[in-house]
């Protein structure tokens, strides 16, 4: 279940009950919380409207708050935590959630670079990891899981999805699936979007649109803050280490 790399995964602006499905989209993932998950979250990010982006900001004292950008106190893993971005798009303010872990001190830097680069392509195109991250993130828990016994030893804890095929339903691998299975599961203004021609297509620079000036919290407001924050999706965060939030303060 090993994953690291920055992306996309939902394609459209999310409301509130998306925005805390996809915080969480490995639920069933086996052994929850008994091992370090950071690479499964870190790199995912996703579009959010203004209103969420703002309740976000005034649920807890954010761990800082720099230009663009702000950090959740509270941590998803050891190193990983919410950074949302308020960035200038084509003339547009837009709002986005990323998973960035801090123990890589240009993390939300490098974050933000890259969702403003993927923005920013000049033609709408959808890349096949994209379809289907955004397949994964749209399917019910009923019809997702993680492969077990079934599967080959090699297989085994990746991700799969039930499909129908030749009349019945069928549980695969979700990297196996085929470019017809995929579009069956796609939202109709999506499965016709072409493969983009270029992996390196639009590299404009974003215009902050928010003047929120450089801060980090202090140590005083910081001990007032004594127990975890529970998301309205019921799942709890773990404190981060104080490596991670040295780590953080050095972008």
């Amino acid at each position: 279940m090993t994953q690291s790399s920055i992306r996309k995964i939902y394609f459209g602006v999310t409301d509130r009950r998306q925005m805390f499905r996809l915080f969480d989209r490995h639920a069933q993932r086996p052994y929850r919380w008994e091992s370090d998950d950071s690479a499964l979250f870190a790199g995912e990010w996703f579009e959010i409207a203004r209103a969420e982006h703002d309740y976000m900001l005034d649920l807890l004292p954010p761990l800082w708050i720099r230009g663009e950008m702000f950090a959740m106190r509270e941590f998803l893993t050891e190193s990983v935590t919410s950074v949302f971005y308020t960035l200038r798009i084509d003339g547009r303010t837009r709002y986005f959630h990323a998973y960035c872990d801090l123990v890589q001190s240009r993390s939300p830097v490098e974050m933000r670079d890259a969702i403003v680069a993927r923005e920013s392509w000049p033609v709408k195109a959808m890349t096949r990891v994209e379809r289907l991250e955004h397949v994964w993130s749209t399917t019910h828990d009923e019809y997702r899981g993680y492969a077990g016994e079934r599967f080959l030893p090699e297989h085994r804890g990746k991700r799969t999805v039930l499909v129908y095929c030749a009349g019945r339903t069928e549980l695969k691998l979700l990297d196996d699936l085929t470019d017809e299975e995929i579009a069956a599961k796609l939202p109709v203004h999506l499965r016709h979007l072409p493969l983009p021609t270029s992996p390196t297509v639009g590299t404009r620079r974003s215009t902050c649109a928010s003047s929120i000036p450089t801060m980090t919290m202090s140590r005083t407001t910081s001990s007032m803050i004594s127990s975890p924050m529970r998301f309205a999706s019921g799942r709890r965060r773990p404190a981060a280490p104080m490596s991670a939030r040295t780590a953080s303060c050095s972008i």
